[in-house]
Parts: structure tokens; C-alpha cells; sequence
């Protein structure tokens, strides 16, 4: 993606190993949804997702943006990196603090009594997070991806076994909790060893206003678009209770596993190689639009796919007795690629430093996807779907706007890439519903409807050149010896 550069071939490594470490976590996470859905209640999904949901605003807090911060540094001293190790703990500390001393409030909030002590014990995943952070910020600035992906693909599945192990004994909604906590330690423990680095005491007369005023507007901003992603499950706990937030949390867990499991470490890739192209805006620019490009194809023709099939799929998934959350899923993939496509925008704000545009931008534009929210809750589940959806899709194209008048991206050309993928995905989904539908739905339609899927994602590919060069850039990043076909 820059030419035969050793970045270049950097930047192609990361995301050679964050795609296949992502694919096994998916994996991981898709099993989560399965197995846990057929052994805890709707209800016990609806109680953590109430706590998660408030408490976990604490958790953008205790990044505080640092890690970013430190990704985006053109240098880091070791002393500078023991000090921001010891703010992010000193954070991680205090937050779970908060979150222990909020638990009674939150349960007075929703009329829940069982969430006060459940909130008490997620706040420990403050603390092992917050000791964590700049481990995992050193080893992406040091292009270690494959150490990152590996941290993320083992935590959840040691963690899906010790909350399949507690499910098993009849404990409910513990084993959700028991998932997060021992989820945050394994991937601490692997981060911790991998990064062989010992911080030292923090001393002062070292300049850590800079990565503070970055780190801060980012906060800042990231605690507004926190707000706008969870409104909708606030909203659903306080109206209509935790068996109806159950429902919508299956339906929301099936898209955030892929979009967190793929978007997020895109950034990780993305970062640290825009960061270092900051003064090259030519390369800059090309390698933006490619990766954006490579990020858009398989979430959004997964995203398509998934929801033209979505009635046996989610059957399959989670079981009988989740029928409800077919047109909620699909609903919400509306949001999925929007979120996909504004990613690249976000990429941008990082890489130039431009925190503070990005706080001035959530602080324009979440309002949008927060008042969508609370008008569409009054037409219960699906009004809150729609809502969240409709922001989304409103909210990424004035985003490419701001990007381009005070970040210099290609804004453009960004819109592009997104409206050309949501097409050709969408009339490849809306041909394979209407085949599975038209079939009667049974197993023989289910396969023609894939063909479909498929043949028009193929007939896209030699019409449109420009289409052409997207697969192409995905393809790129096999190894030589696949894109040649040699095994």
C-alpha cells in the first residue's frame, strides 16, 4: 500500500495478521453469542447490558485517549511511557472506585436490585484495563500486530470457556460478568509478556502536556460518541425493561461482533502508518483510500449478506425464542456499514492530531443520533433501531465534509468507496432475500440465494473497473504465492 517500503510492508503485515487474528475472534465471539444464548435467559443478557451500558462510559475515561496518543507520537522517551503507564493505571484505579460507589444509583435507576452488586464486581476490569493500556499502545508502536492479535484472539476464547463453565452450574447472569473479568485479565497477562517492558517510577520534568491536550479533546469526544452508541440500550432498560434490552442486545451483539472485531483494529493498523505519512499527503491520501477500501468490502457484503438470510441464520445462531430479533439485526446492519464507512474519518482526525476538530465534530453531530434514538423509542424496539440506524447513515457523509474542509482528507473520493460498496452489496442482499424468500426458504433456497449474493457481486466486478480495484486491493494483501495460485 506504499510502494516497497519497508512501512509499506509493515502496514501489510499488520493487516494480513489483524484480518486472520480478527477472523478466529469473530469465530470466538459468534460461539459466545450461540452457545450463551441457549444457556442464559434473555433477561440475563438485559441485566449486564444495563450496567455495561452506564458504567461502561468509564471505560473511554480510562484510556483517556493516552493510547492513541502515544501511537501518534513521532517520539516517545522510556520516562514519558512510564508516566503515561502510571496515568492510566492512576485512572483505571480511580474509575473502578466510581463505578463501585455508582452502583446503587444505577440500580435505583433502572428499579433493579441485582445490578448493585453486579456493578461492583465489572468494575474490576477497570482496573486490570488501566494497567494494560500504554503495554498495548507500546507494541503497536512498535508494529507488533500479530503479538496484539494474538492477545485478542486468546482472552475471548479462554474467557467464552470460563463463562460457559459458569453458565453450566446455574449461576445466570454471573457468567456474563465472570466473561468480562477474566477476559480483560487474560489479555492483560499475554499484553504484559509480549511487551517485556518495565516501567519505572513517574517523575516529574518530563513534557506530558502534549499527549495530556491530545488525549484530552479525544476523551472528550470519544465520551460523546459513547453516549450516541448506548442511548438506545439506556433508553430500552429504563422503558421496557430488561427481557425487551435482552432481545435488542442478541441483535446488537450479532453486528458489534464483527464491526468492533474488525473496525477497531483497523485503527491499530491504520494509526501508527497514517501518523508516520503526515508530511506526505500524496501517499497519505493513497494509502487512506486503500485502506478504507479493504475495510469496506467484507463488512459490508457481510453485513448484506447476513441480513438478507437473517431469518435462518439468527435461528441457527441463537436458537428458538429469538424469532424477535430477525428485523431488529437487520435494522441495525443499516448502522453497521454506516459506522464502517465514517471509520476512515476517524483515521484521519488521529492521524493529523486534530482532536479537538474531532471533539468540535461529536459535539455537532452525536446529538443527531441521540435525539433519532429517543423519537424512535417511542415506537418501541424497532422505533429505537430505526433511530439509531437513520443517525448513523445521516451523520458519515457530514462527517467526510468536516474531514475535508479542516483535516485535508479526500473526502470525496472517501464517499465513493462507502456509497460503492453499499450499493453493490445492497442490490447483491436485496437479490438474495428475494431468491430465499421466492424459494419457499427452505435449505435448497438458502444455497441459491448465496449463488445470487454472489453472482451480482461477480457481474459487478467486470462492469465496474473502479470495483475491480477494490477487490484488487484486498486480494494484495494475500501472500504471493495464493495470488499466483501455487499451494
Amino acid at each position: 500500500m506504499t510502494g516497497g517500503s519497508g512501512l509499506g510492508r509493515a502496514a501489510s503485515r499488520g493487516v494480513i495478521f489483524t484480518m486472520g487474528g480478527q477472523a478466529v475472534r469473530i469465530l470466538v465471539q459468534l460461539l459466545s453469542v450461540v452457545i450463551l444464548s441457549r444457556l442464559l435467559a434473555p433477561s440475563d443478557f438485559g441485566l449486564v447490558a444495563m450496567v455495561l451500558a452506564i458504567v461502561g462510559v468509564a471505560e473511554v475515561f480510562r484510556d483517556f485517549g493516552l493510547t492513541q496518543a502515544a501511537v501518534q507520537a513521532p517520539s516517545l522517551s522510556h520516562q514519558q511511557k512510564s508516566n503515561l503507564f502510571w496515568i492510566n493505571t492512576g485512572i483505571g484505579v480511580l474509575l473502578a472506585l466510581l463505578a463501585f460507589g455508582a452502583s446503587w444509583p444505577i440500580a435505583m435507576f433502572y428499579g433493579e436490585e441485582r445490578l448493585t452488586l453486579l456493578t461492583q464486581v465489572i468494575s474490576v476490569v477497570f482496573v486490570i484495563n488501566g494497567v494494560g493500556t500504554q503495554l498495548r499502545a507500546q507494541l503497536s508502536r512498535d508494529l507488533k500486530f500479530g503479538v496484539i492479535s494474538a492477545a485478542d484472539t486468546l482472552a475471548p476464547a479462554l474467557s467464552l470457556l470460563a463463562a460457559i463453565g459458569a453458565a453450566s452450574m446455574g449461576v445466570g447472569y454471573w457468567a456474563l460478568a465472570v466473561q468480562q473479568i477474566s477476559g480483560a485479565f487474560f489479555a492483560f497477562v499475554v499484553v504484559a509478556v509480549a511487551a517485556r517492558w518495565t516501567p519505572s517510577r513517574y517523575r516529574r520534568g518530563h513534557d506530558m502536556r502534549g499527549f495530556l491536550r491530545f488525549g484530552g479533546f479525544l476523551v472528550l469526544a470519544q465520551l460523546v460518541t459513547y453516549a450516541s452508541k448506548n442511548i438506545d440500550s439506556v433508553v430500552i432498560g429504563a422503558r421496557l425493561g430488561a427481557t425487551e434490552l435482552g432481545l435488542y442486545n442478541r441483535a446488537f451483539q450479532i453486528l458489534l461482533v464483527p464491526l468492533n472485531q474488525i473496525n477497531a483494529p483497523a485503527t491499530r493498523v491504520a494509526l501508527p502508518v497514517l501518523s508516520r505519512l503526515q508530511e506526505e499527503k500524496n501517499r497519505f491520501d493513497r494509502y487512506l483510500l486503500t485502506a478504507q477500501s479493504i475495510l469496506l468490502q467484507p463488512v459490508v457484503a457481510g453485513f448484506a449478506l447476513v441480513a438478507a438470510l437473517a431469518e435462518p441464520l439468527i435461528s441457527l445462531i441463537l436458537g428458538e425464542g429469538w424469532g424477535a430479533t430477525v428485523p431488529i439485526f437487520q435494522i441495525l446492519a443499516l448502522a453497521g456499514v454506516a459506522q464502517t464507512a465514517s471509520s476512515a474519518s476517524y483515521w484521519v482526525f488521529l492521524a493529523r492530531g486534530r482532536t479537538k476538530s474531532q471533539l468540535y465534530w461529536a459535539l455537532c453531530s452525536r446529538p443527531i443520533i441521540i435525539g433519532a434514538v429517543i423519537v424512535g423509542s417511542f415506537f418501541g424496539l424497532h422505533g429505537v433501531a430505526w433511530g439509531y440506524a437513520l443517525g448513523n447513515l445521516v451523520v458519515w457523509p457530514l462527517g467526510l465534509l468536516w474531514v475535508a474542509k479542516l483535516a485535508e482528507a479526500p473526502a470525496l473520493r472517501m464517499f465513493g468507496n462507502g456509497v460503492r460498496a453499499m450499493l453493490i452489496y445492497g442490490l447483491a442482499g436485496l437479490s438474495a432475500h428475494l431468491v430465499y424468500v421466492g424459494l419457499g426458504g427452505v435449505m435448497l433456497s438458502f444455497v441459491a440465494a448465496v449463488l445470487a449474493f454472489l453472482a451480482i457481486v461477480a457481474l459487478a466486478a467486470v462492469v465496474l473497473p473502479r470495483y475491480r480495484a477494490d477487490l484488487g486491493a484486498l486480494v494484495s494483501l494475500l501472500p504471493a504465492r495464493f495470488r499466483r495460485g501455487r499451494s
